[in-house]
């Protein structure tokens, strides 16, 4: 599976992560999206990969990282960073 440009893919790094955001669109747009920059967490834990506090954000199961039209740039590095590692550490046969 190719990594889109956003280096972000939940896919690739685990079934743990999921796309969150501060805000989502306003009611009567068509499905559910980031209203803003859209970031990437650890399900289970409070905080993005980048740090920040995001408790009461909403999150996004239904969308993927070709989804989202803008990303935070740090949850996007880390994550890219992240699959790189896992990669390395676990190469297919």
């Amino acid at each position: 599976m190719a990594v889109p440009a956003t280096g972000v893919d939940p896919r690739t790094i685990g079934h743990s992560w999921i796309i969150v955001a501060r805000h989502r669109q306003p009611a009567g747009t068509a499905a559910p999206a980031p209203w803003g920059e859209a970031h990437l967490k650890r399900i289970g834990t409070s905080v993005t990969i980048c740090g920040v506090p995001a408790q009461g954000w909403h999150a996004f199961w239904h969308l993927r990282s070709e989804d989202i039209r803008r990303w935070c740039a740090e949850c996007s590095a880390a994550a890219a960073l992240r699959t790189r590692q896992r990669v390395t550490d676990n190469p297919s046969p």
